[in-house]
Formats: structure tokens, C-alpha cells, sequence
């Protein structure tokens, strides 16, 4: 393409690539964006809030029965897919430490209770989102990825990220398009592949701008973080709503299900619930099993941690507010789903479609659910008591 440029187009071509080139090579340091004030300290307003849990203990309850007449299962293909899992993050992490550590947490066993009932081919290409998409958002979000503190870097892949996702499912992008070189960032190319051949065109837009929504969640997500400003709820859950990465797993769900859904089922108003609730639902519940590994981390962006902190309420009241949002939600699920599948009833090949795409939102939810229970990520298997969860910040 360059040889058809005007001598114009080609300097300004060279001096793009260059610039792109020295951010680059700087150093992974903090690196203040203009609208983000950054401290080498921990700030003092999560020093506070951490005080304030600290020494408090929590209950969650009923944490086996919570998803009760929820179908739940683990995919028979999922010990061969520990194997594959393994592949995949070798060739990823290089620190052998981190990897022991993401290898421990068993993505394959997530991918197997997300879609229990999938072929190994299909399961593979569940693992391939899971390991993307907890890898590449660690290395932003947990201390000691390559650009956790450095907000112009993860800006940059960031765009790297959206224009390739773009690429690789395979949309138009500008002409002055430089494929990257990192791996996390090119490790979707497989999904992109497969989507390519499953999916239409149609489809491949829904998830492409799912995973925008989920990339600009993750730009307001670091950007408050380096901030040092402690957010209230509503902003917390504005943005967690998008960096939770439910929606577009659920633009999977047409894959696991080999559907594809008329454009006027996802307009229909009780399908949209179902959509938020799944994610409501997965968003809330991940940070009620989570915060205890949070914590340990020095991390405050939690729903349960901010409802504490920004209502002045005791740690297990904020725990109790958020079961109670979970379970609510599941509530308006049903309601949805008994008003979408009497709707579609008489219409075979959709109401089988939109039956089948609900219980495949009812398998991530209860698959996530069971898979953080036992996984290392979270830590809480010593939290066990009888059908509780109990442990001390």
C-alpha cells in the first residue's frame, strides 16, 4: 500500500509509526495522563476505606441453594481441556510464578461449567474467552501487570486491542492499521477466527460492540483507580456494569446454542432484561466472592467495599445489600423469561432458539457461581462453613 502513497501521505505515514514506536519503548513507570493525577503512594482515601473493613467479619449465606432449580453441570471433555488450558497459558506468561498461579485457577474447569453441554471444539473456543479475556484484563488491573499503573501504555492497547478485535472479526480498519506484536492482545486471534466461521455478519457486530462497551469500561476503571478517588456505588456500577465482560460473553451464548436470534428478539423489552440480569447478576455475585482476595490485594473497587464505605453501614449489612440485589435480580429474570417464552410459544424454531439462549444464560450465571467457589482465584475454601461462606477482612 505504501509504494501508492504521495510523497506527503509517506512522511506523515513514518512519522505515525514513529510516534507510535517511542510510546512503545517507555518505560512501564507511572505516567500521568492529563486528566489522571497519579501518586506512587497508595491513596489516602483507600488506605481509609481498608482500615474501615479491616477486622470486620462476613457471612454470605445459602451459597449452594442461591441458583436452586438452576440447571448446573461440568462439561465430561473438561480434563482434556486442562491440558489445552495449560498450552495456551504457557505459551502466554512468561513468569513462571504468575503462570503456576493462573494455571492453579482452573479456567478450564470455568469453560466446562459455563458449557457443560458443548463439544470439545466448541469448548475450546469457551476456554480461548475465558483465558483472553482474564489475562488481558490483569494485565491492566492486578498489581504487577505490564501497565496497571501506567494509563497512556494501557490507553494504547487499549486501541491496539479494538482495532484488532475489529481485524479479526473481520471488519474494515483504517488503512494505516499495524497488527500488534503482544501476545495477550493476539491470543484473539483464534476467537476471531472461529466467530469468523460461525457466525454472521450480524452477529459478529453485536459482540464487536459488546467488547467496546467492555475496552472503554476498562478505560473509566484504571482511570478512577489512578485517580485515588474512592467512587460512589452509582459510578462504581455504571462502569463495572461494562468491565465485568458479562455482555459479551453473552454474545456467545448464540454459539453454545448454534442459534441465531431474528435482530427483533433482542429489541423485545423482556429479552433486554434477561440480557441485564444475567449481567447484574454475574457482576454482583463475582464481588461478593471476590472481595476477600480483593482485599488482600489492596483493591476498593468492589460493590460490597463501596457500599460499606460510602453508606457507613458494617461490612455484612454491605453483603446482605448485595445478596439481596442478586437474588432480586434472579427474580426479574424469571418474571422475563415466563413473559419471552409465553410470547414466543407458538412459534417453534424461535421460542426454541429464545428457551435454549435463556438456559444458556442460566448456565453462566450458575457456572460462574460454582467455579469461584472452588477455584484458587478467590481462596475461599477455607471460608467453608457447612453452606456459608465466613471470613475476616
Amino acid at each position: 500500500m505504501e509504494q501508492y502513497l504521495a510523497f506527503p501521505e509517506k512522511i506523515l505515514l513514518l512519522l505515525y509509526y514513529c510516534i507510535r514506536l517511542a510510546f512503545q519503548l517507555l518505560p512501564a513507570r507511572r505516567h500521568a495522563s492529563p486528566q489522571v493525577e497519579q501518586s506512587s503512594e497508595q491513596p489516602q482515601a483507600y488506605t481509609q476505606l481498608l482500615d474501615y473493613l479491616r477486622g470486620q467479619t462476613v457471612k454470605i449465606y445459602d451459597v449452594d441453594n442461591v441458583y436452586s432449580g438452576w440447571p448446573a453441570g461440568i462439561n465430561p471433555h473438561v480434563e482434556r481441556l486442562r491440558l489445552v488450558a495449560d498450552e495456551k497459558l504457557e505459551k502466554l506468561i512468561s513468569n513462571k510464578k504468575r503462570l503456576e498461579k493462573l494455571k492453579s485457577a482452573d479456567f478450564a474447569l470455568s469453560a466446562a461449567m459455563w458449557w457443560p453441554r458443548a463439544s470439545f471444539d466448541d469448548l475450546v473456543l469457551a476456554l480461548s474467552i475465558v483465558i483472553w479475556l482474564f489475562t488481558w484484563d490483569d494485565d491492566i488491573e492486578e498489581k504487577g501487570g505490564s501497565v496497571y499503573d501506567n494509563f497512556q501504555a494501557a490507553q494504547i492497547r487499549r486501541e491496539e486491542t479494538l482495532q484488532y478485535v475489529t481485524y479479526s472479526l473481520g471488519f474494515k480498519v483504517p488503512e494505516s492499521y499495524i497488527e500488534p506484536t503482544n501476545a495477550l492482545v493476539l491470543d484473539f486471534r483464534y476467537i476471531g477466527d472461529s466467530l469468523c466461521k460461525a457466525y454472521s455478519v450480524e452477529q459478529r457486530q453485536r459482540f464487536l460492540n459488546n467488547m467496546k462497551v467492555y475496552i472503554q469500561g476498562s478505560r473509566v476503571e484504571q482511570e478512577l483507580r489512578i485517580s485515588g478517588r474512592v467512587p460512589t456505588v452509582e459510578e462504581y456500577w455504571d462502569y463495572r456494569m461494562r468491565s465485568s465482560a458479562v455482555d459479551v460473553t453473552s454474545s456467545m451464548t448464540e454459539f453454545s446454542i448454534k442459534g441465531n436470534l431474528p435482530q427483533y428478539i433482542f429489541e423485545d423489552a423482556n429479552f433486554k432484561s434477561i440480557w441485564r440480569e444475567t449481567n447484574v447478576i454475574i457482576s454482583a455475585s463475582n464481588d461478593m466472592l471476590s472481595i476477600k482476595k480483593e482485599f488482600a490485594n489492596g483493591q476498593i473497587d468492589n460493590l460490597v467495599s463501596l457500599l460499606s464505605f460510602n453508606e457507613n453501614i458494617r461490612a455484612q449489612d454491605a453483603m446482605d445489600k448485595a445478596d439481596t440485589m442478586v437474588r432480586s435480580a434472579k427474580a426479574r429474570f424469571e418474571n422475563a423469561r415466563k413473559s419471552l417464552e409465553t410470547r414466543y410459544s407458538n412459534d417453534t424454531v424461535v421460542g426454541r432458539q429464545v428457551h435454549d439462549f435463556i438456559e444458556g444464560c442460566k448456565y453462566n450465571i450458575t457456572g460462574n457461581h460454582n467455579w469461584s467457589l472452588i477455584s484458587t482465584r478467590y481462596g475461599l475454601a477455607k471460608a467453608r462453613k457447612g453452606n456459608s461462606l465466613v471470613f475476616t477482612f
